[in-house]
């Protein structure tokens, strides 16, 4: 659970996909998009350092790329990857595949799920009025009123997480501290970032159930993430929230298109 990547399904010879960690640091979460990979290919998930126990991570996104690039040649070295990143995933999953083509790799296609690559002016508003136990929490989906959202701890995220019927659930003290810290990361990361230029098309899933979020965080995706991809984009719209993405029923959503994608 807590390993540096998870392998969440062996293959036979195909090109390998990678899944990047969103905010939260974990990885497992991929878990229901394996069913809409080609059986040949193996499905890895990476995960954020915080969560494979490191104590300090970089906050530059390139640096971050070369970190993981090492890390996927190392899990299963190939000529060809192709990547998929859920929301702050998706950040990363757009670097790591510029930092691949430089060392020679083939990569593509590349899937993008809900990721904004400029953080929202309304969000970063909203988000210095908060902990990052509440950050953390809200990105799990898991409600909190506005007069908390500047006195959450750590702890008190731990005692609410275990208070639902989230996956998080059970998990440990340490890991559920570990996806806090991790969550606070992700956001410092994406307001320093400068990407590197991606030479390959991308297919972009925006979820629009969630009406005011997903105007202010993926509304423009096109626009925002057009300076850093030289191929084609190709976005599709899935009618959910942007915290439901992985879920199973959601996936299925747009697993086909998924599948689709990653046979080319």
């Amino acid at each position: 659970m807590t390993a540096p990547v998870l392998t969440l399904r062996a293959g036979s010879g195909g090109d390998p996909v990678f899944c990047l960690p969103p905010g939260t640091g974990l990885g497992w979460q991929y878990t229901q998009v394996t069913r809409f990979v080609p059986e040949s290919s193996s499905v890895h998930a990476v995960q954020a350092p915080f969560i494979a126990g490191a104590s300090e991570a970089p906050t530059d996104i390139r640096e971050l790329a070369r970190r993981y690039a090492e890390l996927l040649i190392e899990t299963e070295p190939s000529e060809a990857y192709r990547l998929v990143g859920w929301s702050f995933g998706g950040n990363v999953a757009l670097a790591l595949a510029a930092e691949l083509q430089s060392r020679g790799k083939r990569v593509g296609p590349l899937v993008l799920i809900d990721s904004a690559a400029k953080v929202p002016e309304q969000y970063l508003e909203r988000n210095a009025e908060m902990t990052s136990a509440t950050a953390a929490l809200l990105s799990l989906g898991i409600p909190v009123a506005p007069e908390d959202m500047s006195l959450l701890s750590t702890q008190d995220a731990i005692t609410r997480i275990r208070a639902t019927e989230n996956f998080m659930a059970d998990f440990d003290s340490t890991t559920i501290e570990a996806v806090v810290h991790s969550s606070a990361w992700s956001l410092e990361v994406m307001l320093a970032a400068q990407y590197p230029t991606f030479d390959g098309d991308v297919l972009f899933v925006r979820a629009v159930a969630d009406r005011m979020r997903a105007a202010a965080l993926t509304a423009d995706a096109a626009e925002q993430w057009s300076p850093f991809i030289q191929g084609d984009f190709r976005m599709i719209e899935v009618d959910a929230a942007h915290a439901d993405l992985l879920d199973r029923a959601t996936v299925e959503l747009y697993g086909h298109e998924l599948e689709r994608e990653l046979a080319r």
